[in-house]
């Protein structure tokens, strides 16, 4: 009895912890696992932020080839951009002779036009479109090396391929909504592209004018066609019709900026009497493209929104024959 009454005595006399000591101890242990929660979190956001990275990225370049196969596959179109700078089509494709004569025909006082023998090549930018003013400096055809949109028309003369960036249906950023950059920003600004074909109208053997292709043509009203985005009304009397641009841009992303620089601002194998150094190159196309993720890649990725990529490339065309208007049957 007295044994286990000592027994008894000895395990109550030992010391335990105080609550000091458990609280420190607590406190301690919930900042460690706050610090291992709040690691773990920011590894999990950087590998989730690099895979989206990486994503873009191999979208980006995707999307960048597409762009390049198009310029390989084709030339600049100069004609279009000879008539855009000038303001002189109200519409894509028309008028397609007119580039083309300002080298090799020109139209006398009394209004007729003559071919050019002895002067053929060089390009005429002055009023007077006599032959004795030809100047090989008149060489202004394009205002600028920066361009918006890229024209680029086929080897054989008989397709179009139209390129530009466009938000919500409308060129550019003109589309009047907030820009900033922000998740709240509905803009979708993606790359479009468009296509057009050669036509006989009037059916007499001889390409025309310029029609949509049939995989971009629709059956809107010239009404339903101006309001709609992403479409441009072709008015060819009792051929018009609508025409239609679609994205080739992969979902994922948003196309921030595009330019395209162009050189050399003449077409080489029409201004074949001008031996600037600048004209008598192969033309090509330089892309300066900016991406960054889509906004609802933005909103998943809980405010990181400095994702962005910048890709930029120079293409050498392949065509290397001269592109006449109207191609042959």
């Amino acid at each position: 009895m007295v044994e286990r009454m000592q027994m008894i005595k000895k395990i109550f006399s030992r010391k335990g912890y105080t609550l000091i000591e458990i609280l420190v101890a607590m406190s301690l242990f919930g900042t460690i696992m706050i610090i291992v929660g709040t690691s773990m979190a920011n590894l999990y956001k950087i590998q989730r932020r690099q895979k989206a990275l990486d994503s873009l990225y191999e979208e980006s370049r995707f999307l960048a080839e597409r762009v390049v196969k198009h310029i390989r596959n084709n030339t600049i179109d100069y004609s279009e951009y000879y008539l855009q700078a000038r303001s002189l089509a109200s519409r894509y494709g028309e008028s397609p002779n007119d580039y083309e004569n300002r080298f090799y025909s020109y139209v006398d006082a009394g209004g007729g036009t003559f071919k050019r023998y002895l002067n053929m090549g060089f390009f005429n930018t002055g009023a007077d479109v006599s032959v004795a003013n030809d100047n090989a400096a008149d060489n202004a055809l394009v205002d600028n090396y920066e361009q918006d949109e890229l024209y680029l028309i086929s080897g054989d003369g008989k397709t179009k391929t139209i390129l530009k960036r466009m938000k919500n249906g409308i060129d550019d950023d003109e589309s009047g909504g907030a820009d900033d950059g922000s998740v709240n920003d509905t803009g979708l600004e993606y790359i479009f592209m468009g296509k057009m074909v050669t036509d006989d109208l009037d059916s007499d053997g001889v390409y025309d004018t310029w029609v949509a292709h049939p995989d971009y043509k629709t059956t809107d009203s010239q009404v339903d066609c101006a309001a709609a985005p992403y479409k441009i009304w072709l008015n060819l009397g009792a051929n018009s019709h609508c025409m239609r641009f679609y994205s080739i841009t992969p979902p994922l992303m948003e196309v921030k900026n595009l330019k395209f620089y162009i050189s050399p601002l003449e077409d080489p194998r029409k201004a074949f009497a001008e031996d600037s150094k600048d004209i008598q190159i192969q033309p090509h196309v330089t892309i300066v493209l900016d991406t960054t993720l889509s906004s609802k890649k933005r909103i998943a990725m809980r405010g990181d929104l400095d994702s962005a990529i910048s890709l930029q490339t120079t293409i050498s065309s392949r065509v290397y024959n001269n592109v006449t208007f109207p191609p042959s049957f």
